[in-house]
């Protein structure tokens, strides 16, 4: 996803005739590109890059880990129930959470860390797209700070 500047539509134009069967959809600050193959996509992010443009990458759908929630099971089926059935389906299975009633996070019964997390926003293996140590994390803008302060009266009896 392309980040809007002052000069995207020549930048367009350049990757239209590039990649003339690239997909291109607005969306809000951004214009998202889309590929047909990994080939192409990687193609538009070294112009993108070379161009100096700023961009976003979102990982393939292929690429990201497929996360189910399955409805309608009875409360008595276990977690190895379910995540034994899963894997015979051909699902690769890192994580089997079952959700009983609505609770703190801090009272979650869920204690185990995952091994190895991933972040689908980089890409990296070392945490997860919610943490700000990720690269791509959104960064608030500083705040102007203004001088608020107020001036004293003294008062004299």
């Amino acid at each position: 996803m392309m980040r809007f500047s002052e000069n995207y539509n020549l930048i367009l134009q350049d990757l239209q005739r590039t990649h003339p069967t690239a997909e291109k959809q607005y969306l809000g600050e951004y214009i998202k590109i889309m590929a047909e193959t990994i080939e192409p996509r990687r193609e538009i992010t070294n112009i993108l890059t070379d161009k100096k443009i700023q961009f976003l990458v979102i990982q393939p759908i292929d690429n990201r880990p497929l996360k189910l929630v399955i409805k309608g099971l009875p409360v008595s089926t276990t977690i190895e129930e379910i995540k034994n059935d899963l894997i015979n389906q051909g699902i690769k299975v890192e994580r089997v959470a079952q959700l009983g009633q609505s609770h703190l996070t801090g009272e979650c019964p869920i204690k185990e860390k995952i091994a190895d997390p991933w972040c689908i926003n980089c890409g990296e293996h070392d945490h997860f797209a919610s943490q700000s140590k990720c690269p791509k994390f959104p960064k608030p803008k500083p705040k102007k700070r203004r001088n608020n302060k107020k001036q004293k009266s003294k008062s004299y009896c």
